[in-house]
């Protein structure tokens, strides 16, 4: 078979698909980016962290993303006040966006980034001590 016919039949299927997908009960809203390969070409999915499923995915990784998704879930009848909750990692450009994009919605954190943040904090103090205390040479 024509590789180019599988193509034609996938994407004629995908976008069979993306039409019928209905959003309308989002109300929990996950997104944090992801590189598509190396060289610093992000892909930015949104998420329903009710149901575990991509929403809308977009290239790039700033506030524009979270204005796409917005509008994307404002196309199929979702309005940005419906969006309660939305989970974000540490990125500034992610937590203006999103204030901006869905103003009714408390924005979380994403556990793994705060843990990293506070790991990072424990260390550079850890490394400090061990300079003002001998005695802590080689513990951690």
């Amino acid at each position: 078979m024509n590789p180019q016919r599988v193509w034609t039949v996938f994407n004629h299927w995908i976008e069979k698909a993306r039409e019928a997908d209905d959003p309308s009960l989002i109300t929990q809203l996950g997104v944090d980016e992801t590189s598509s390969r190396k060289g610093h070409q992000y892909v930015t999915p949104g998420v329903d962290l009710e149901t575990s499923r991509v929403i809308q995915a977009g290239e790039g990784k700033g506030k524009e993303t979270l204005r796409n998704i917005q509008q994307h879930l404002e196309q199929k009848g979702v309005a940005k006040q419906q969006i309660t909750q939305i989970r974000l990692d540490l990125s500034p450009a992610f937590i203006a966006g999103a204030s901006e994009s869905f103003p009714a919605a408390a924005i979380t954190l994403d556990r793994f980034h705060v843990v990293k943040w506070l790991n990072e904090a424990m260390d550079k103090v850890r490394r400090v001590e061990r300079i003002e205390h001998e005695a802590l040479k080689g513990q951690k």
